[in-house]
């Protein structure tokens, strides 16, 4: 009576042994070079870039000249295969060094943020009547929420408003 208990765990272990050993493989399951590469090829996602005008200036540090120049011809979007995109609109962020005197009379430095959303690849006359004679070294502008549309098949025509989608935000900081 003593064993009992022993038998039966040592005849449930064996049986376990032999189901498991007479299950065959899956090999949907099992991950290969070629199951991989299929998965990476499907889920590709090409986002696209926005340039400063007609440019490959895609973001950083820019001079004032150039930066005058190509903000005059809009901005202009395409991805990484070349595809060129209409951009719909967007917003445009101004952060613009000052500096002001607190109370104490000391001069101290801070940043006047301006707002503005553009509709199309161009700015907006309030902006850009301003823009170019107040930008200065060390302001910065953020070109963000850039929506855009990709062309029907291999026509000049591009698709409704409404399937737009966002490219890479643009961020521009102005030196000397």
């Amino acid at each position: 009576m003593k064993h009992t208990p022993k038998i039966i765990i040592v005849f449930f272990l064996a049986l376990y042994c032999y189901s498991v050993s007479g299950q065959k493989k899956n090999k949907k399951n099992v991950p290969n070079a070629e199951n991989i590469k299929d998965t990476i090829k499907k889920k590709v996602v090409i986002v696209p870039h926005a340039y400063l005008g007609h440019s490959d200036f895609e973001g950083g540090k820019i001079k004032k000249q150039k930066f005058d120049s190509l903000m005059k011809q809009g901005i202009s979007s395409r991805d990484t295969l070349g595809k060129e995109y209409k951009i719909i609109g967007f917003t445009f962020n101004y952060a613009e060094k000052n500096i002001y005197e607190d109370v104490n009379a000391n001069l101290v430095v801070m940043v006047d943020y301006s707002l503005e959303y553009c509709k199309g690849d161009t700015l907006a006359n309030t902006v850009s009547n301003s823009l170019y004679s107040r930008t200065k070294p060390g302001d910065t502008i953020y070109l963000d929420h850039i929506m855009v549309v990709k062309h029907i098949g291999e026509t000049t025509e591009y698709q409704a408003d409404s399937a737009a989608i966002l490219a890479k935000n643009l961020v521009c900081i102005i030196t000397k």
